[in-house]
């Protein structure tokens, strides 16, 4: 992988000089950062941070459960780096900056290089902390908690058949986002890592763009957001976002409200599964930063209106023809719904289930098997999906969740108390 030529922002005019560095002073200045970096000069993410992550695996055991807080001296240590930082340390692409450089103030093209530019600054102030040597906790002790992996062992739970549990495999470091781990092929190797990593954290998610056919440009912005209850796929920010984040990055000392962390919600229809965007719509920042399959890997069997909002409006839609003509839909009597759903409980004698009682619980004795392993199979398997697909009925958001936050507990503590993975799979 060639390296391209790096300058730093002294190259710059002032009319863009002094707006990119006010930029970069006014995301240092957030309570995000501040938690971020602190992080980073702790060595060791603290344990409510990588249960917000999605494909964080922490078994029972894992030695950061313990490591419920920021160690004393980390955020300190980052104000002291704060005071006294100089953009000047910091480089980018020479062609980045010479495209904003051309860019005129104010215009779209102008804004779109800064916000790529200020994420770079992210990204590179979280490496530098990352590379120092000044931790709160040593070297030999960050290494054990980030290699730390339970060994594969057979286990049972509640009568059920043993099965062998295999060994998951750490990520090279806890300061991840699961799609940007490709440590081997990264300029500055895991560093990298906890720089996107460092990103989502700050701003809500990687920032990406469509580069168009030359693979240089700023069409339109995009995220990827790594949060544990966000979407997984790569979704383009509304203009009422990209200007809120502009906003803030110009404002005088910060003073425009902060955005951050932007997330995406039900109004964001504007996107692509991960593989898509870089291989057919070439959204990305750099070519490198994921490692991307030659086919795209299998579909989820199971998708919520969380990660395709658009699945709102088909059950809306469905409801709407229910309303307006139920017995073209409908039409149908107990019989029926008998012969087609032979495995559904049944009312007795056409009466009502008690009041509290559920039609399952109704139809259990006292001394059948109420669990997971004691259930029998239907004798007759359920009919395929009219549609195609599986809808998680839990999964479609109200209008102010963020998307993937649906239908979904997600305690930390209950989960840290079972052997099972606390977090969920990448993708």
């Amino acid at each position: 992988m060639g390296t391209p030529p790096k300058v730093t922002a002294e190259v710059l005019g002032p009319e863009h000089y002094h707006p990119l560095v006010g930029a970069i002073h006014n995301i240092l200045s957030t309570d995000l950062a501040e938690t971020t970096f602190a992080q980073l000069f702790d060595g060791l993410p603290d344990v409510h941070t990588v249960w917000d992550t999605r494909g964080a695996f922490l078994l029972k055991g894992h030695p950061l459960i313990e490591h419920d807080r920021l160690c004393d001296g980390a955020i300190e240590n980052f104000k002291v780096f704060r005071d006294g930082f100089d953009p000047a340390v910091l480089t980018f692409n020479a062609w980045v900056m010479q495209r904003y450089q051309n860019a005129s103030p104010g215009s779209r093209e102008f804004k779109m290089r800064l916000c790529e530019l200020v994420a770079a600054s992210i990204h590179q102030i979280a490496v530098l902390i990352f590379q120092s040597p000044t931790k709160l906790h040593s070297k030999e002790y960050i290494d054990f908690v980030d290699s730390w992996k339970r060994e594969s062992r057979w286990v049972q739970y509640d009568g059920c058949p043993p099965y062998l549990e295999k060994a998951i495999e750490p990520f090279p470091t806890l300061f991840f986002h699961c799609d940007y781990v490709d440590d081997d092929q990264y300029p500055h190797g895991v560093a990298d890592v906890a720089g996107y990593w460092a990103e989502d954290r700050v701003l809500g998610g990687i920032v990406l763009f469509d580069r168009g056919q030359s693979g240089t440009e700023c069409k339109d912005i995009y995220f990827h957001s790594g949060r544990r209850r966000t979407t997984f796929r790569v979704w383009r920010l509304q203009d009422t976002q990209f200007d809120q984040m502009v906003d803030f990055l110009l404002s005088e000392d910060g003073s425009a409200p902060s955005p951050f962390p932007l997330l995406a919600s039900s109004e964001n229809r504007h996107r692509h599964d991960p593989w898509d965007a870089i291989v057919l719509h070439r959204v990305f920042r750099d070519p490198w930063e994921r490692k991307v399959p030659p086919t795209k890997p299998e579909e989820r069997d199971v998708v919520a209106a969380g990660d395709y909002p658009e699945l709102d409006d088909m059950v809306n839609q469905v409801q709407l023809a229910v309303q307006q003509e139920p017995h073209m839909v409908f039409n149908w009597n107990a019989e029926m719904e008998a012969q087609a759903f032979p495995w559904l409980p049944r009312r007795h004698g056409g009466g009502d289930v008690g009041d509290g009682e559920s039609p399952l619980e109704s139809e259990l004795s006292d001394d059948e098997p109420n669990s997971l392993c004691g259930l029998s199979p239907p004798s007759t398997p359920p009919p395929p999906s009219r549609i195609g697909i599986s809808v998680q009925a839990d999964a479609v958001p109200d209008s102010n969740t963020p998307l993937g936050q649906e239908g979904h507990d997600g305690s930390p503590a209950e989960a840290a108390r079972d052997s099972e993975p606390v977090g969920q799979g990448c993708g």
